[in-house]
């Protein structure tokens, strides 16, 4: 099989070198994102990571063609399928590119990202020695229990935010088992992001565990509103 797709690649490049560059190009283009997609946990990333993969598969039946019509016309058909094929790369792969951006980010912050459901699955993959303070369960007697999180953002930036209603007793269990850097009110610009829309965080004390309050505003901790009745867990690495 080796010797094939080798020996099939010699050919294209001997005989049909735009089209071999063409091919090239639709390979980076296709299986880049496409392995991408394939290492992310959530299923509709895998399988629009597939669609990535039409333009160069659709090329290769092209190529096919370009090699029935090369003996007739050798370099008015290396130009054409060079243009048609590139043409049909960039267009698919810009559209492509766009419904996997909406719909990921459909997919991941308000089906993944923000579901109590995938809680412990979304924690793995934010570090660990950064979000350690978090519970490794949402206990039995939290209530209004809400997550925020951004895992696979196109920016690179990471947040984790979850907040519950719990008794007094058990937020001042949690706050004696760290030692905080600081004590820092939610108006501080680098929180004003933490949470997004959903989760409000004003009133709250932060009290970080570890970290800064510079423009990137890396840090984690937990957080605890006035009444005690209330508490929140953050890890936040904006872009």
């Amino acid at each position: 099989m080796y010797k094939q797709i080798r020996a099939f690649l010699i050919e294209i490049k001997n005989k049909h070198f735009f089209l071999f560059l063409a091919i090239i190009m639709s390979f980076i283009l296709s299986f880049l994102p496409f392995m991408y997609c394939l290492l992310t946990y959530y299923l509709a990333y895998k399988i629009i990571g597939y669609l990535f993969l039409l333009p160069f598969f659709t090329l290769l039946f092209f190529t096919t063609l370009a090699k029935v019509t090369h003996k007739k016309y050798p370099k008015t058909t290396n130009i054409i399928t060079f243009i048609i094929n590139t043409f049909i790369i960039i267009i698919v792969q810009i559209i492509i590119g766009a419904l996997v951006i909406l719909f990921s980010f459909e997919a991941n912050i308000e089906h993944v990202g923000n579901n109590t459901k995938y809680y412990t699955k979304i924690l793995q993959y934010f570090p660990q020695d950064k979000t350690i303070h978090f519970p490794k369960q949402i206990p039995n007697e939290a209530k209004n229990v809400q997550l925020y999180s951004e895992i696979f953002n196109f920016f690179g930036s990471q947040v984790i935010v979850l907040k519950f209603d719990i008794d007094e007793q058990y937020i001042q269990n949690e706050l004696k088992r760290y030692k905080f850097k600081s004590k820092e009110s939610t108006n501080h610009y680098a929180f004003s992001t933490m949470g997004g829309e959903k989760i409000k965080i004003k009133d709250f004390t932060l009290f970080v565990i570890d970290g800064n309050l510079d423009r990137w505003a890396k840090n984690y901790g937990i957080g605890v509103n006035k009444e005690f009745n209330q508490i929140l867990y953050y890890y936040t690495n904006p872009d």
